[in-house]
């Protein structure tokens, strides 16, 4: 299920009561298929009569919760920032997305994926850390240079003033500064479109609950010449 939660306050999740977040929930006893999820429409974000048309560069972020790595898949659930819906959370290449967020069961931590499919390993954004990354909210932010064709993607920690886990940014696509090569940028965006995919479980086999939530989505881009 995926619904627009308010909190009450008396959750055990870190919630604040009031704050409006985006709830997804796969139940305890079934599970899902591997394309099953929630598809946010980032295009319709925009105002009327606005578009990618004359942005150089796009900032996408959201903020993730998950309050307990009891949550956590068999292996994998994807967020895909993609310019399609075609992946339908196949473990595949996929030339119209940007960066693919990975939460992974086996090291309880987020790993990433270019065009490619090729892996970026999530160093020090693990969920289980010293027991203290479940139950935060991490801030995901995914800046895309249109001109250099370069994917970068950062995760901070909300709940600790900010902090950027590993330090820095971690690169899912930038040309290579000798040969000017740079196949992990994907080659058939259209910015016609832009959305947000998120696939609940990669293996289809997840019997345990699993649960997110979502908030402060937002997209920043320049529309004028």
């Amino acid at each position: 299920s995926a619904e627009v939660y308010t909190p009450t306050g008396s959750e055990t999740a870190n919630l604040e009561a009031g704050n409006k977040a985006y709830k997804l929930t796969k139940a305890a006893g079934v599970t899902v298929a591997k394309n099953v999820g929630v598809s946010f429409d980032i295009k319709s974000m925009l105002p009327s009569g606005s578009n990618f048309g004359n942005t150089k560069s796009i900032s996408f972020g959201f903020d993730l919760l998950m309050e307990t790595i009891d949550y956590l898949p068999s292996e994998y659930t994807y967020f895909d920032l993609a310019t399609s819906k075609t992946n339908g959370g196949n473990n595949a290449a996929d030339q119209t997305r940007f960066v693919r967020w990975g939460v992974h069961q086996g090291w309880k931590q987020l790993n990433f994926f270019n065009a490619l499919n090729n892996r970026i390993n999530g160093d020090n954004t693990q969920f289980d850390k010293n027991n203290t990354m479940a139950n935060r909210w991490y801030r995901i932010v995914c800046d895309i240079d249109l001109v250099n064709d370069s994917v970068t993607t950062t995760i901070y920690d909300r709940d600790k003033d900010m902090e950027m886990l590993n330090k820095k940014p971690f690169v899912i696509a930038k040309a290579d500064e000798t040969t000017g090569e740079n196949p992990n940028y994907p080659t058939e965006i259209n910015l016609d479109n832009l959305y947000f995919n998120i696939y609940m479980d990669k293996n289809a086999n997840t019997s345990n609950k699993m649960e997110y939530y979502l908030d402060n989505i937002t997209v920043e881009y320049q529309d004028y010449e």
